[in-house]
């Protein structure tokens, strides 16, 4: 969330100017601006919510609101923030439920998460970025041996030049990214795939 403080604070701004007496009284709706509390997760998710429940009867005639509404770009942080919120209400939820949720329960609530996040990286070209957790995840789906050329040819690569040295990089990179070629045959489990790309692409 340390990412996203400055959107955040900017829609912390906007809240307060619109609690004042003078702008909620322009405010068209009978909905209230929520504010979020420091060091509270759940209220930074209340406050993001209302404010897309609100955004649209603000008056944007007004110069000072005007200046602290979001931008387009910046909606689309927000509601994937907002998405990112739901998802770990859900998961925070569950976990405190009297449901006799178990060890193996929290495994498997975590591990759906990581799983579904490495298969995007990799759909992205983005093999290099996992983690040790994700490597392992997608363990199932690797195809073995598929990184052999020239791995163990130290002496070959100790007389090579600058140029075939960074060629013999990038083929390993290409030869790399096929690894996990299994990802592209699972159909989405989730709209958590559709929201990790919808990340990416803000």
């Amino acid at each position: 969330m340390a990412k996203h403080d400055n959107l955040l604070t900017k829609i912390q701004g906007l809240i307060r100017k619109l609690r004042t007496l003078n702008h909620s009284a322009t405010l068209r709706t009978s909905l209230r601006p929520v504010v979020r509390q420091p060091k509270c997760w759940d209220s930074t998710y209340k406050m993001v919510k209302r404010f897309f429940a609100i955004k649209d009867f603000v008056d944007t005639s007004d110069n000072e609101l005007a200046e602290l509404m979001p931008t387009r770009h910046e909606e689309n942080k927000l509601r994937s923030l907002q998405d990112d919120f739901r998802e770990f209400k859900s998961a925070s939820k569950k976990l405190q439920s009297d449901e006799n949720v178990t060890l193996f329960d929290v495994r498997d609530i975590f591990d759906l998460a990581v799983f579904e996040d490495a298969c995007v990286q990799v759909l992205l070209g983005k093999e290099a970025t996992l983690t040790e957790a994700q490597h392992e995840v997608l363990k199932a789906l690797n195809r073995t041996g598929a990184i052999t050329a020239h791995d163990n040819d130290d002496e070959s690569e100790d007389r090579d030049g600058f140029a075939d040295r960074a060629l013999r990089t990038r083929k390993k990179q290409r030869v790399a990214v096929r690894t996990y070629d299994g990802v592209r045959f699972i159909p989405p489990t989730s709209n958590a795939v559709e929201r990790l790309f919808s990340k990416e692409r803000h």
